[in-house]
C-alpha cells in the first residue's frame, strides 16, 4: 500500500453533489464538527452513514474536509470506509459513509463489572490497535483515540472513527488545515465529563487520553496514539479513566495532572490484573515516550502475545512466575508427582516389617524418587525453555528497534537455556548487522566537549571542561599523552598530516600542540570561546567559530614551512561576518576551496575561502544550527542542530532534503560514501541515517545522557563518540555497509511490471526506491531515491520500462517522470493531477494513466506529448491495464469496470456487488473476456461482446491487489491482500492451485510474457519470483530475511555473502561458547535472566 498525502488547504476543492440524491431517515449522533444522519443512497439503494457539518466556519469546515480525506485513503477493515465525499449545492461539505450498526466502547466497557469480563475485551483493543498499525505504517497518527470513538458492532467488528485531528506524522503543526492557535481555556470546554471531550487550541485532543506531550502543545508522533490507546485498556480494565480517581475539578486541573504526574497505577486499581497485562499498560502510558511501544504495532504483538497465554516481551519474569505459569498449564501432571511424593513418605515410615518388604519398599522409593526426579527435571527443562522463549521474543523486540547487538546478545542467552533451532539462525544474522563497541577510554574528570581522529585513524584526541586534553590510542583506549590547561576546551582538530592539534578554550585562545602535546604557540583567536576548529585538505588554513559570531581563516603553514618541518606564525587572512550569534561549527569543502558555517542563528554559511567571501545558503525553522559537514565530494552540506531536523542541502542551490531526529542534534558525522548520517545529542542514542531513503538503519543506546561529539575515521570502519559521561568509546561500524546494502526493498512494494520482452522487472516501493532488476537471476541493475518535493521524499507510482530504455512513473508533484537505465533522470511530462495509476501500451509507445478523481489521461512516452485527457468514472480509477490489442481496461471504486478502444471510444461497461469497489482489471488475450478483482475479495468475469457476466467468485478473504491472464488464456492468476497466489483455470473458473509465500500481507502481481514466471510483492518488501510450471519459488528477494532462514539453508540467494559467513559461524558453535563470543563482542551481559545491560569487564585485544 501507499502512504497517503494528506489534503491541505490548496486541495480543499469539493464537487458539487445534489442533496436529492439522498434520502435522510433519522439522526442517530451529533459532535463536534458535525452531526451523522442514516441515510439511503437513491442511486444505489445502499444505507449510508451521512455526516454533514454543523456550523459555517472556514477552519471547521477544513478540518471536516481533511477528516473525511483521511478515512477515505485509509483501507482497512477497522477504518470504516467512504463512499462520497462532496458539498451541498449550498456549500456545506459532507461525505457518505459505511453505516457501522454497533455501540462504543465507552458503552461496552461500562457495562464490564468483573475482570473476566473486562479481560474478554481485549480483542476490541488489539483491533483497535491493529487498525492504528496500519495507520501508523502510513505514517497517519489519529490523535484523538478514545473509548467514544471506537464502535464495536453485535458480533465483535470494531471500527475507530473520527480522525479529524489526524496527521501525518512528518507533517508541522502549521500546515494542517483547520489547526487552531491560541491554548484553550475552560470556557470553550462543553459541559460533560470532565476530560471526555476533544479540546480546541493548541492542546488537540481528549485530555483523559492524551500524553504529556499532547497536553503540553507538542509535537505528537505514533507514541501519542500509542499512549492513548493504553488509556483505553487502563480504562477498560480498572474501571474508570486515568486521573479520574484523583477528582480534577475543571479541564485544566486535569491537564496539570497529565503534565506532571502519572495515573494511579493499575495495580491500585484492579489488584486482580494480570501483572504482564500490567506491564503492556504500563509501558504504553509510560509519561517519557521513548520508552513507550514505537507504534501501535509493537503494542498489538505484546496483547496478542498475552491473550495466546505467551509471555510478553516488555514484561520481566523472574523463576517463580515462569514456574507458575508451567505448574498451572501442567497441573495435572504436577498433582501426579506429589501424590507420589506423599506416598514415598508414608511408605518410609510403615515399611519395616519385614526384610522383604523393607526390599520392596527400597525398591519402591527408588522408582518413585526417580519419577520426582524426572519430573523436577521436566519442570526444570520446561522453565528453561519457557525463559528462552522469552529471550528470543525480547530478541524479536530489540530487532524492531534496530537494536542488534542487544538481539545478538537475547538470543545467545535464549540457546544457552534451551538452544531453540531458531536462535541461532536469528542470533547470528543479528550479529552480522550489529554496531558494537570496540575500546574505550578512561580518565577524564569532566564532561567531553569535543574529539578528533588522525587521518590513519590509529589515534584520537579528546578535550574536557576541566581544560585537559588526552592522546590514546584506537585500538585499546590506552593514553599515550594527556596535558591540563588553564581554561576549559570546547574544540579540536587533528592536522591532516598528524604533526599537529588545534585546542580551542574558553577564552578564544587556539593553542597549537604536537601529538604530544608539547606547545607549538598560542594565538588569540576571538573574544571568547571558540567553539569549533577545523584544518582544510592541505594542513596550511585553520578555520575557527567563535562565540562572537564571527568565523576566522588563519594561515598555519606554507608548503615551505612543512618542508622545512619549521613552526609558522598563525597569520589572520579573513574575518567572515554574516552570522549574527555564535558559530557553533565550522568544515571544509574536500577541496579545501569552500567552508561551511553554522551558528545559532539558525543559518548555513558557505564561504570562498580565498577571497573570504559568502552566502546564506539556508536556514532551519526553529532553532540554531549545532554541526556541518560536507559530504557527496563537497556537492552537499549536512546540518544538524536544536530544532531536531537533520538537512541535507545541496552547495548548488535548491531545497534541502530533511528529516525529523526527534531530539536536539549536538554533532554529526558522515560516512566517507556520503550515504550515511550519523547523529548524537540529547536523545542519548547513536542514530544512522541512510541519505537516500532517510530510513533509520540503527540505534545505540550511549551510557550516561547526552552526548556532544562524534567523530567518524576517513576509511568509514570507525566512530568515536563523547559526552558528558567522561567515557569516550570507539565503535566498529564495519557492519554499517551490511545494514545499508540488504538486498531487495525494505518496505511495502506497491507495483510491479515485467517488460514486454520479459527479460527485466521494475518495481517501486513504500521504502522510496524504484529499482529494475534482471528477472532470470534476481541482479539489481538500477536503484533509483524517489525525487523529493520540499525536502520530503515523494511518492511515485506504476513504473514502466520501454523498449528503448526509458523507464517512467508518474509522481504526486504532477509529473510523469522519467529516467534512462544509467538513472539520469529525462524531461518530464506534465499532468493536470497525480495520475497514480498506470499502464504501458503492448507498443511501449503510450501510457495510460487514471487519477483518483475519475480521469484517464493518453501520453506519447517518448516525446512527453499529452494525447488525450478524459474524466470517465465517479469515483477514484485503482486499475488501468492495456490488453494485447490495444485495448484498455478501467477499474474503479464507482463499482463499475469498463473496456475502452485505443482511442477511449467506450466498449462495454461493466458493474460489480456490493459497495468495495474494483481495484484491478484485465483482458483475456483475445480481448473477448474481461476480469476484475474487488475489495471484497471477489473475482469477476464478463464476456466483452454480449456484456453477460461468466463467472463470480470468492477469490480472497481481503482485497485482489494483483490480476493477470495466461498469455494462451487457459489459465487467470490472483494475487490478494490475505498473502495467498491462486491460479485459476479460466474455463471452468475452479482454484486449480494455492500458493502461499508465508510473507504475511501481499500485493501486486506480474506474470512474464511467455507464461513461465509470475512476480508476486508483499507489504514486507519481499519479492517472490515462481516458476509457474513447477509452482516452486524461483528465489526471493527483499523484505525480512530473518523471519524465512534456518541454519538447515543459508544459501539462499536473499543472503549476502557477508552475512551468510557469519550466520554459518553462529549455526555451528557451541551455546555456551557463543554466549561469551557474543559477550565479549557486544560488551553486554544478562540481568536478572531477561534483561541485556551494557559490560566492560572485558576489553578486546589491541
Amino acid at each position: 500500500s501507499r502512504t497517503p498525502r494528506i489534503a491541505g488547504d490548496a486541495d480543499l476543492e469539493l464537487p458539487i453533489v445534489d442533496d436529492a440524491n439522498y434520502e435522510r431517515l433519522e439522526e442517530f449522533a451529533r459532535g463536534g464538527l458535525g452531526r451523522i444522519v442514516r441515510a439511503k443512497d437513491r442511486r444505489t439503494g445502499r444505507i449510508v452513514a451521512l455526516k454533514e457539518m454543523l456550523g459555517n466556519a472556514d477552519e471547521t469546515a477544513k478540518r471536516f474536509a481533511r477528516e473525511a480525506r483521511v478515512t477515505a485513503i485509509l483501507e482497512h477493515p477497522a477504518i470504516v470506509p467512504v463512499y462520497e465525499l462532496g458539498r451541498w449545492p449550498s456549500g456545506e461539505p459532507f461525505f457518505a459513509m459505511k453505516l457501522v450498526a454497533g455501540r462504543s466502547l465507552q458503552q461496552v466497557a461500562v457495562e464490564c463489572k468483573t475482570m473476566p469480563e473486562r479481560l474478554a475485551r481485549l480483542s476490541v483493543i488489539i483491533a483497535v490497535a491493529e487498525a492504528l498499525a496500519y495507520a501508523h505504517k502510513q505514517r497517519v497518527i489519529h490523535r484523538d483515540l478514545k473509548p467514544a470513538n471506537v464502535l464495536v458492532g453485535d458480533y465483535g467488528e470494531t471500527v475507530v472513527i473520527d480522525w479529524g485531528l489526524a496527521k501525518l506524522v512528518d507533517e508541522p503543526e502549521a500546515s494542517i488545515v483547520g489547526a487552531p492557535a491560541p491554548r484553550t481555556s475552560e470556557a470553550v470546554i462543553e459541559a460533560g465529563s470532565i476530560g471526555d471531550r476533544t479540546m480546541d487550541g493548541s492542546v488537540l485532543g481528549t485530555p483523559s487520553y492524551m500524553p504529556p506531550e499532547q497536553a503540553l502543545g507538542n509535537r505528537a508522533d505514533e507514541r501519542a496514539d500509542v499512549y492513548a490507546i493504553g488509556a483505553m485498556l487502563y480504562q477498560l480494565i480498572t474501571g474508570v479513566t486515568p486521573f479520574s480517581d484523583k477528582k480534577p475539578q475543571n479541564v485544566s486541573q486535569l491537564l496539570a495532572m497529565v503534565e506532571s504526574e502519572p495515573p494511579t497505577p493499575v495495580s491500585a486499581l484492579a489488584p486482580t490484573a494480570p501483572p504482564d497485562l500490567v506491564t503492556i499498560i504500563s509501558k504504553a502510558m509510560a509519561r517519557d515516550k521513548t520508552e513507550r511501544y514505537p507504534t501501535a504495532r509493537e503494542l498489538a504483538e505484546d496483547l496478542r502475545l498475552f491473550t495466546n497465554g505467551n509471555l510478553v516481551s516488555s514484561h520481566q519474569y523472574d523463576w517463580k512466575a515462569l514456574a507458575k505459569r508451567w505448574l498451572k498449564r501442567n497441573r495435572a501432571t504436577v498433582t501426579v508427582a506429589a501424590a507420589l511424593v506423599a506416598v514415598l513418605i508414608v511408605g518410609a515410615v510403615y515399611s519395616v516389617r519385614s526384610i522383604i518388604a523393607e526390599r520392596d519398599t527400597a525398591d519402591a522409593r527408588r522408582v518413585d524418587a526417580e519419577t520426582a526426579r524426572a519430573i523436577a527435571n521436566e519442570q526444570m527443562n520446561n522453565a528453561r525453555s519457557s525463559l528462552a522463549t522469552a529471550l528470543v521474543q525480547k530478541g524479536k523486540f530489540a530487532e524492531q528497534q534496530q537494536r542488534w547487538a542487544d538481539a545478538a546478545m537475547y538470543y545467545a542467552a535464549s540457546r544457552v537455556q534451551a538452544d531453540p533451532g531458531k536462535a541461532r539462525w536469528l542470533g547470528g544474522v543479528a550479529e552480522s548487522k550489529a554496531i558494537v563497541a570496540h575500546a574505550r577510554h578512561e580518565g577524564h574528570t569532566q564532561p567531553v566537549t569535543a574529539a578528533a581522529m588522525s587521518r590513519d585513524g590509529e589515534r584520537v584526541v579528546t578535550v574536557d571542561t576541566a581544560g585537559e586534553a588526552r592522546v590514546w590510542k584506537r585500538s585499546d583506549g590506552s593514553l599515550l599523552a594527556r596535558a591540563k590547561f588553564a581554561a576549559p576546551l570546547w574544540s579540536v582538530a587533528y592536522s591532516p598530516d598528524g604533526s599537529e592539534l588545534a585546542l580551542g578554550d574558553d577564552t578564544g585562545t587556539v593553542r597549537r600542540v604536537t601529538p604530544h602535546l608539547t606547545s607549538l604557540g598560542d594565538f588569540k583567536a576571538h573574544a571568547k570561546r571558540v567553539w569549533s576548529l577545523a584544518y582544510a585538505p592541505d594542513g596550511n588554513t585553520l578555520a575557527s567559530g567563535g562565540e562572537d559570531a564571527i568565523a576566522r581563516l588563519w594561515t598555519v603553514a606554507t608548503a615551505e614551512s612543512r618542508l622545512r618541518r619549521v613552526a609558522f606564525k598563525a597569520v589572520e587572512s579573513h574575518a567572515l561576518k554574516g552570522h549574527t550569534q555564535r558559530v557553533y561549527s565550522v568544515a571544509f569543502s574536500p577541496d579545501g576551496k569552500q567552508l561551511a558555517t553554522g551558528s545559532d542563528d539558525r543559518t548555513l554559511w558557505l564561504w570562498n575561502v580565498a577571497a573570504g567571501t559568502g552566502k546564506l545558503r539556508g536556514a532551519q525553522e526553529n532553532g540554531g544550527i549545532r554541526a556541518v559537514e560536507f559530504t557527496r565530494g563537497g556537492l552537499d552540506v549536512a546540518a544538524g542542530g536544536w530544532d531536531y531536523d537533520l538537512k541535507v542541502w545541496p552547495v548548488g542551490g535548491g531545497t534541502a532534503a530533511s528529516w525529523n531526529d526527534k531530539m536536539s542534534v549536538h554533532d554529526i558525522a558522515v560516512s566517507p560514501d556520503a550515504r550515511v548520517v550519523v547523529s548524537v545529542g540529547d536523545s542519548g542514542e547513536l542514530r544512522f541515517w541512510e541519505v537516500g531513503t532517510r530510513n533509520l538503519i540503527t540505534t545505540i543506546d550511549l551510557p550516561g545522557g547526552r552526548t556532544s561529539t562524534v567523530v567518524m575515521s576517513e576509511d568509514g570502519k570507525w566512530l568515536v563518540t563523547a559526552g558528558d559521561n567522561r567515557v569516550p568509546v570507539v565503535w566498529n561500524v564495519g557492519a554499517l555497509p551490511r545494514l545499508i546494502d540488504a538486498v531487495g526493498h525494505r518496505n511495502g512494494i506497491a507495483e510491479i511490471r515485467i517488460t514486454s520482452d520479459g527479460s527485466r522487472v521494475v518495481t517501486i516501493a513504500d521504502d522510496h526506491t524504484l529499482r529494475v532488476w534482471n528477472l532470470t537471476d534476481g541482479r539489481e541493475q538500477l536503484q533509483l531515491s524517489l525525487p523529493t518535493q520540499q525536502g520530503k521524499r515523494m511518492y511515485c507510482s506504476s513504473p514502466h520500462l520501454s523498449k528503448d530504455g526509458v523507464i517512467s512513473a508518474p509522481c504526486e508533484d504532477k509529473l510523469i517522470r522519467r529516467w534512462d537505465l544509467t538513472g539520469r533522470e529525462l524531461p518530464g511530462i506534465p499532468t493536470k493531477v497525480y495520475l497514480r495509476i498506470a499502464s504501458l501500451s503492448p507498443d511501449d509507445t503510450t501510457l495510460a494513466a487514471g487519477h483518483m478523481k475519475g480521469m484517464l489521461g493518453l501520453f506519447d512516452i517518448s516525446s512527453g506529448k499529452v494525447l488525450q485527457e478524459k474524466t470517465i468514472h465517479a469515483h477514484q480509477i485503482y486499475g488501468v491495464n492495456y490488453g494485447p490489442s490495444g485495448q484498455i481496461t478501467t477499474a474503479s471504486l464507482d463499482n463499475t469496470v469498463k473496456v475502452w478502444s485505443p482511442s477511449l471510444e467506450l466498449l462495454g461497461d461493466f458493474r460489480i456487488e456490493g459497495d468495495d469497489g474494483a481495484l484491478r482489471s484485465a483482458l483475456s488475450p483475445d480481448g473477448n473476456v474481461v476480469i476484475a478483482g474487488a475489495q471484497d475479495g471477489s473475482l469477476y468475469a464478463w464476456d466483452v461482446t454480449t456484456k453477460r457476466p461468466i463467472a463470480k467468485h470468492k477469490a480472497h478473504t481481503g482485497p485482489i491487489w494483483g490480476l493477470a491472464y495466461s498469455t494462451d488464456k487457459r489459465f487467470v492468476y490472483t494475487a490478494g491482500e490475505d498473502g495467498t497466489f491462486l491460479i485459476w483455470d479460466a474455463v471452468a473458473w475452479k482454484v486449480l492451485h494455492t500458493l502461499d509465500a508465508r510473507e504475511g500481507g501481499g500485493g501486486p502481481l506480474a506474470v512474464s510474457p511467455d507464461g513461465t514466471t509470475a512476480v508476486t510483492g508483499y507489504r514486507n518488501g519481499a519479492m517472490i519470483v515462481w516458476d509457474l510450471p513447477s509452482r516452486k519459488i524461483r528465489y526471493r528477494l527483499g523484505g525480512n530475511a530473518r523471519d524465512f532462514g534456518s541454519c538447515d539453508d543459508v544459501t539462499q540467494r536473499w543472503v549476502d555473502d557477508a552475512h551468510r559467513a557469519i550466520v554459518q559461524t553462529a549455526c555451528t558453535e557451541p551455546p555456551k561458547s557463543y554466549f561469551e563470543r557474543i559477550r565479549r563482542f557486544a560488551h553486554k551481559k544478562i540481568v536478572n535472566d531477561v534483561d541485556v545491560e551494557a559490560d566492560w569487564i572485558s576489553r578486546p585485544s589491541p
